[in-house]
């Protein structure tokens, strides 16, 4: 087995645990807003930097199907068919419907979104590392793909298209700044000290503090700003994983399944707020209990989801891609 970089998996430990909190009923707005620059560009951010060059596009497109859209489909499939068993809402869709708005992502059925989305993203990746010659000329690609995007967005009106694509662009972008810090990261990694965390900490913080603005992965209509306090986001978050999340074996283990956690945690917080709902409905929003309560149901939801994980990974590894090969390419497409 190849060696895990550790501060990978501490980053996506925390921004899963973001992940969790932006999904509960317990969500802050105010606290969600802090989160938001960085809970999921990271993600795009680590697919990028774990990239691997050099390789044909049969080999990755069976990296990437085995790895993430076969997990999406089996797993996926039993979580729309586990809503006709029990659901916390009332299901309205055949079952049959269901399961091809989910397997096409046409928008009616988005449940975890998210992998799909890497998967079609980093296949579209590949194109843009093997067409650029150097790391100048893969930031500039990247670059362009982001303000294409913007372009679509926000100049020619482009709303929701199946498998999220009205977002690459920008999954794309962080895709390839991760890529790039991987190849230079001799280069660039001193420049992730204390210092740094410095100047970036108050560039992430101020605007949404002050501007109340929110910021993801994608951009807003304010590109500039979005591009700059997105960034100081990510920057944090790698200089804390480098340095403090690192040492927490929780979040390297929550960082290392984080597939089986996208997949599982909504059955687990949705089972959570049912049984709750007859002690919490009276709280009001916001407010130190609100949050307590919200960073407590996080806590669970991660803790709990260990060992269906561990079970998982022992016993059915296959359904995650692993132990298996769709096919075998070794040469350079």
């Amino acid at each position: 087995m190849k060696e895990r970089v550790k501060w990978l998996d501490s980053s996506r430990g925390l921004c899963f645990l973001a992940v969790i909190y932006n999904h509960i009923e317990f969500s802050d707005p105010d606290v969600m807003a802090f989160l938001s620059p960085f809970f999921l560009t990271v993600f795009f951010f680590v697919s990028g930097y774990l990239f691997k060059g050099g390789k044909g596009f049969l080999e990755v497109f069976e990296q990437r199907t085995r790895g993430l859209y076969i997990p999406f489909l089996i797993y996926g499939s039993l979580l729309v068919v586990s809503q006709y068993v029990y659901s916390t809402h009332e299901v309205e869709e055949p079952l049959p419907q269901a399961l091809v708005s989910l397997w096409l992502q046409d928008g009616r059925n988005n449940m975890i979104w998210f992998i799909p989305a890497l998967y079609v993203y980093s296949l579209a990746f590949y194109w843009i590392d093997r067409w650029c010659a150097s790391s100048r000329a893969l930031v500039a690609a990247s670059l362009a793909c982001a303000l294409a995007n913007w372009a679509a967005v926000y100049i020619g009106g482009l709303g929701y298209v199946p498998f999220t694509l009205q977002a690459m662009g920008y999954g794309i972008f962080w895709m390839g700044l991760g890529r790039v810090f991987c190849i230079e990261k001799e280069r660039l990694g001193k420049y992730i000290c204390v210092k740094g965390f410095v100047v970036a900490l108050p560039v992430y913080i101020l605007p949404i503090a002050i501007a109340g603005r929110t910021y993801v992965f994608w951009a807003s209509e304010y590109f500039i700003d979005w591009l700059i306090v997105v960034s100081a986001s990510v920057y944090c978050v790698i200089y804390l994983s480098q340095t403090i999340l690192i040492r927490s074996r929780f979040l390297l283990f929550v960082g290392a399944n984080t597939l089986l956690y996208f997949i599982l945690h909504g059955k687990v917080y949705a089972v959570l707020e049912a049984i709750g709902k007859k002690y919490f409905s009276s709280m009001p929003d916001g407010g130190p209990a609100f949050d307590l309560i919200g960073l407590a149901e996080v806590a669970v939801v991660a803790l709990v989801l260990i060992i269906p994980v561990m079970i998982i990974n022992k016993y059915l590894p296959w359904t995650i891609g692993k132990g298996y090969r769709l096919w075998r390419s070794h040469s350079k497409d």
